[in-house]
């Protein structure tokens, strides 16, 4: 991913059915450097909603695994993505709390509790 992104940075835009590279790496997810590097080359992708169910990354990757650094790092990069809400009127908050996988450390979920 990172040879792609450093030969076509183009390919971090471009989305399919509101789906941008950034929300594909929060559904398994990848790994921190990925997900990095996919914000780096178009951030814009952390507030942008899935045609479907209106998810950005941050819901998908509360909803996948909630894992504290990925987490972190998401609400780091675009504190706004935070407080978005999906079709259904979730937060990515709620998504956590709906999701039994859910692993948030003691120090995300008190970032969380600053920003709300």
């Amino acid at each position: 991913i990172h040879r792609i992104l450093d030969a076509v940075p183009i390919s971090a835009s471009t989305a399919i059915d509101g789906y941008f590279p950034l929300h594909f790496a929060c559904i398994k997810p990848c790994p921190l450097d990925i997900i990095q590097k996919l914000v780096g080359a178009h951030s814009v992708a952390l507030t942008m909603k899935t045609r479907t169910d209106g998810w950005t990354p941050l819901h998908i990757i509360c909803n996948a695994t909630g894992e504290s650094s990925l987490v972190s790092y998401l609400i780091q990069s675009d504190p706004e993505a935070l407080l978005m809400y999906d079709e259904a009127g979730n937060t990515p908050l709620h998504r956590v709390f709906m999701d039994l996988r859910c692993k948030l450390d003691a120090a995300c979920i008190r970032l969380i509790s600053r920003l709300c």
